[in-house]
């Protein structure tokens, strides 16, 4: 996994599901309010069975963003707080990436690009959640 960072500020980390080691790991900070843990299970492994309850959670927050790369290529840029460009990645099939904080875009590479997108709620429109630039 590679942790994409500005200034000490974790704003990606990034994998692949080729690289998920064997049992389970919940890599992303509990505290936050997006988290992604990473299964390879053996077969025959049991999961316990379970229901969530409903707790007090955080109110507010940024979203944070979670992508797992289906087929294709995804270039992403990474932007400071202050929209000032400092990395870029190519996501490939198979990677993922948690996208914590600062800023990003994306440039598609190949025909057919597909990708799942994971976030936390509510999402109520582009124009109260996203500041494009």
């Amino acid at each position: 996994m590679i942790d994409v960072k500005y200034n000490n500020i974790l704003v990606a980390t990034i994998g692949n599901v080729a690289d998920i080691e064997i049992g389970k790991q919940f890599s992303s900070n509990p505290l936050d309010p997006l988290q992604y843990g990473l299964f390879r299970l053996q077969q025959g492994e049991i999961l316990q069975r379970h229901i969530h309850k409903v707790r007090s959670r955080l109110k507010e927050h940024k979203t944070i963003e979670f992508i797992y790369i289906v087929s294709g290529e995804l270039e992403t840029t990474f932007y400071t707080l202050e929209k000032i460009e400092f990395a870029q990645r190519i996501l490939k099939a198979g990677d993922f990436a948690m996208l914590y904080d600062g800023g990003h875009g994306f440039k598609v590479l190949k025909q057919n690009t597909t990708f799942i997108e994971i976030k936390n709620g509510q999402y109520t429109s582009t124009e109260l959640d996203k500041e494009k630039f």
